[in-house]
């Protein structure tokens, strides 16, 4: 085996790791989000209709569960603008 060789070799385990890292974080955030698409959600300024569920990874097994959605008006409608917002789970009422 070559240099040139084990340089490859370790650079497709590198991505074999990465690619089963974030399915088994998908996998928690499945697991494990309070809420679902289509329910609607507050944090200490805006109001979301949930439209996608995402992950951020701060560390080894620390993950922060957020919510992405068009944010909504007092009567629960969205702007008109179409404007999104997260919401990350650890700061909903």
């Amino acid at each position: 085996m070559t240099q040139e060789e084990l340089k490859k070799k370790i650079a497709a385990i590198d991505r074999l790791a990465a690619s089963q890292n974030r399915a088994a974080y998908r996998e928690y955030v499945a697991a494990n989000a309070k809420h679902k698409i289509g329910d609607v959600v507050s944090d200490n300024s805006d109001t979301i209709r949930v439209e996608r569920i995402a992950f951020n990874i701060k560390g080894p097994g620390e993950v922060s569960i957020y919510y992405v959605g068009p944010a909504l008006t007092k009567k629960g409608e969205p702007y008109k603008d179409g404007r999104k917002r997260a919401v990350f789970e650890w700061l909903i009422k």
